[in-house]
């Protein structure tokens, strides 16, 4: 049986065309009827193995499609087929809880859906993961419906809010997130209430961040949230996010640099200077560096200091702030210095030229000779 073929990447895909190709419509009947031992529709049991259940959906569109082409030659026939497919398509919509966001997207691609039931199913669904999945899905649909615009409006109205209702305040922020680059420009400013009433302030800095970008009027509120984060992590992870989208970075950075002061755990400090590092400009590199050298544990100084590093090429590096630079380095052990020393090297030459490189190079063995 075709059902238990090995998937090829293609048979599970195209096999309906080939057989529609070659005339051998009986047997595309057939496939779609087969059963597992345990009693499952067998084509369907492979293709929501395969991951693949969107191409079910379109294999028995199709199928449908052939049936009723066929009523004119054989009523019976196409009659029994059609309500067996139709059938097919009511046992979908009762898994509810059980259907894949990709299977939503075909059964609305393939206008077997409309989104407004789309949208109650998701309403149904118990699991908050596939409710912000799904909504994201529908979302994405509407632009290529036919529908009017009051009712693409209407609609979209009624995904944020479905959105909004969701319990689970994580998957909460993963359904605005979502929904925010297909959003209507008017929606995007409740999106972002929704996302500031988001109590975890981990979530809200993720929700802020991401929703933010798209809309220049909704920056400014997003600013205005990220600073009233309590959490200096979330804060600071928040303003970080939000600073490349920002005409004030400049002062939005050092706000974000004080914030990182204050976080007690080594490894989340670390963590927010290496993604402040690409956005600083060189007047406040002795300050962050200053960070940098405060973390105790190595391994996070280190991961803190690469990014630095990195950036040193493109800047115009003075004295001060290469012997900043070089002290911060001196505090680590010898491997992890000389883990980091090959990134310096551009620096090293800009500064001395290659005369200067070729002697660390020298005083690099010189010094791991004498201490082994």
């Amino acid at each position: 049986m075709w059902h238990t073929l090995t998937d090829d990447g293609y048979i599970y895909s195209r096999l309906i065309w080939h057989l529609e190709k070659a005339q051998n419509i009986e047997e595309i009947h057939q496939l779609l009827q087969e059963e597992t031992p345990e009693g499952y529709n067998g084509w369907y049991w492979q293709c929501d193995q395969q991951g693949k259940t969107a191409n079910f959906v379109k294999d028995i569109s199709r199928a449908w499609a052939i049936a009723e082409a066929n009523l004119t030659a054989n009523r019976t026939e196409s009659i029994s087929l059609q309500c067996r497919y139709a059938l097919i398509f009511t046992s979908l919509n009762s898994l509810a809880d059980n259907i894949a966001p990709e299977l939503m997207a075909a059964l609305l691609k393939q206008e077997i859906w409309q989104p407004a039931q789309a949208l109650a199913y998701v309403r149904q669904n118990k699991h908050s993961y596939s409710q912000a999945k799904g909504l994201e899905k529908i979302i994405k649909y509407l632009p290529s419906s036919s529908l009017s615009p009051e009712v693409l409006d209407s609609l979209s109205l009624e995904v944020l809010d479905a959105a909004i209702a969701i319990e689970d305040e994580r998957n909460r922020a993963r359904a605005l997130v979502g929904l925010a680059p297909h959003l209507p420009k008017n929606l995007l400013s409740e999106a972002l209430l929704a996302a500031r009433a988001i109590g975890d302030e981990s979530n809200r800095a993720i929700a802020l961040v991401r929703l933010a970008p798209h809309s220049p009027e909704v920056l400014r509120e997003a600013l205005e949230a990220a600073r009233a984060i309590r959490d200096e992590y979330y804060r600071a992870k928040a303003l970080v996010g939000l600073a490349p989208h920002l005409p004030e970075v400049l002062e939005v950075l050092p706000q974000a640099l004080e914030a990182v002061g204050a976080i007690g755990d080594e490894a989340k400090r670390a963590y927010i200077l290496q993604q402040l590092a690409p956005h600083l400009p060189q007047s406040l590199l002795p300050q962050a560096l200053e960070a940098v050298g405060a973390i105790g544990n190595e391994s996070n100084r280190l991961v803190a200091l690469q990014d630095f590093i990195e950036r040193l090429t493109f800047l115009s590096i003075d004295d001060p702030l290469w012997q900043k630079i070089l002290q911060t380095l001196a505090i680590l052990t010898r491997p992890k210095f000389l883990e980091a020393l090959p990134h310096l090297a551009p620096v090293i030459i800009k500064l001395g030229g290659v005369e200067a490189l070729r002697e660390t190079v020298k005083a690099v063995k010189d010094v791991s000779r004498w201490w082994r």
